[in-house]
């Protein structure tokens, strides 16, 4: 992902805008961007809310092709306001195969009212308007199906989504992005499919993680009814460790149950993490701290921040309230914002840790704590 706006999406009143772009351009054949990025903020002040807003876009341009006549889109304008003629405006620009994608859509009412997408800035394959659909600069063969979905696109439908469900040619790549190109934890009984089908590689992260953990096994795989997608029912995960007591080494196996809660969340990440490496997507992890060893952090953000663990370019974007990741990971100044929250109007602002100047970022944390970059929560002492 290159950039990402939203405006009038729950906290998030006046359009904000997180880039992924580096501030340093060097490469002359495209784009440079961060494969790393953390969001700063204080509780309630927004942060999650930009990663929210991107999950739901990108879940309605995955869904809304198949949503019922007559139904409305939800309702998740700005929260903290009566006004009722703003629309919620998404604006993703994004590189698939080599060529720069800018999707914007706005809704309101319950129904889209704009929408639009145009390649390297220039090329715009359609535009909406309300009901109003146009085709732009498409290839003919596409041009025919496309202006017999536009027929057939309610005011709850994306056009995108209807030219995925249709295949259309020109919208082949965004759509591919739209599907593949962005992840996120969700823990589910496929998550420990997953976790068995890629055992190798799943042990090997948890055995560098130093849990002690030497294998991994889902047993008694099984036909069920409502377990999974595929109807498949399984016992728990069973985990082994070997320990070197007074007696010699042994092997013991102990249910997930028993692992500590650090253990489950990282066993829980490292599916979603796998797929991203190996496919290079976008995956957004909120508060990825949490019940995890800073030295864990590290090494999870190390793998997307190394050419070598990271070679398909996959990004990861988290959320945090851990200031020392930065002098720990060597994360640079276009890698780090902060969501900061108006407390009189309940609005969320978005900004770089590049608008400040920063003469040492071994300072960040003492900095950030101290308020100069706002972003904190103004706590009263009892």
């Amino acid at each position: 992902m290159l950039e990402f706006s939203v405006s009038n999406y729950r906290s998030i009143r006046d359009e904000v805008t997180l880039s992924m772009l580096k501030l340093d351009q060097v490469d002359e054949g495209g784009l440079d961007v961060v494969h790393v990025a953390g969001i700063y903020g204080a509780n309630a002040s927004g942060k999650t809310t930009v990663l929210e807003s991107l999950k739901f876009l990108v879940r309605l341009v995955r869904d809304s092709g198949t949503n019922p006549v007559g139904v409305p889109l939800p309702d998740i304008g700005f929260a903290f306001s009566s006004e009722g003629d703003v629309p919620t405006v998404f604006t993703v620009t994004f590189s698939e195969a080599h060529v720069i994608h800018t999707y914007s859509m706005g809704m309101m009412g319950g129904s889209v009212v704009e929408e639009s997408l145009i390649l390297d800035e220039s090329t715009v394959l359609f535009t909406r308007k309300g009901g109003d659909i146009r085709m732009g600069d498409v290839p003919d063969e596409d041009r025919w199906v496309m202006d017999r979905i536009r027929e057939n696109t309610g005011p709850n439908n994306l056009f995108l989504s209807r030219c995925m469900q249709f295949h259309v040619g020109c919208t082949k790549d965004a759509v591919d992005w739209f599907l593949n190109g962005v992840g996120w934890v969700d823990i589910t009984l496929d998550t420990y499919l997953d976790i068995n089908r890629r055992k190798e590689e799943v042990v090997r992260m948890l055995s560098n993680a130093d849990l002690g953990i030497t294998d991994i096994s889902i047993e008694n795989i099984r036909d069920g009814v409502g377990a999974t997608p595929d109807g498949l029912l399984f016992d728990k995960p069973m985990v082994t460790h070997e320990i070197v007591g007074d007696n010699g080494s042994g092997s013991y196996r102990l249910s997930l149950d028993a692992e500590s809660h650090g253990t489950r969340v990282l066993l829980g990440y490292i599916p979603t993490i796998l797929d991203s490496l190996d496919s290079g997507k976008l995956i957004l992890m909120d508060e990825l701290e949490a019940g995890l060893h800073p030295l864990i952090v590290d090494y999870l953000i190390g793998l997307f921040s190394s050419t070598e663990t990271n070679p398909n370019g996959s990004q990861l974007l988290f959320t945090t309230h851990d200031t020392m990741i930065p002098r720990r990971t060597g994360m640079g100044v276009d890698q780090i914002w902060f969501a900061s929250r108006d407390p009189s109007r309940g609005r969320t602002s978005l900004y770089p840790l590049s608008d400040f100047e920063i003469d040492d970022l071994f300072d960040f944390s003492q900095d950030y704590l101290d308020g100069r970059m706002g972003s904190i929560p103004m706590v009263r002492r009892v």
